[in-house]
């Protein structure tokens, strides 16, 4: 899956499920707007709410993954 669509997924998974609008935070956010290639090979994303959580489980479930907090 690229980036493009794991995103569309995440956003699609909130909109259902009444979550905050996710925004893109951390080093790929970085990456972009400075405009260099993409150095990470993770996504960090918020909603500024503890609806986060909640959207990380449901992404979790959707890709057949574990979920971890750390």
């Amino acid at each position: 899956m690229n980036v493009n669509d794991a995103l569309n997924l995440v956003y699609d998974i909130a909109e259902k499920n009444m979550i905050d609008k996710p925004y893109i935070v951390g080093g790929l956010a970085r990456d972009v707007y400075l405009g260099q290639d993409i150095r990470t090979s993770d996504v960090d994303i918020t909603t500024n709410s503890a609806d986060v959580l909640r959207l990380g489980i449901l992404v979790a479930v959707a890709l057949n993954v574990t979920f971890e907090l750390s």
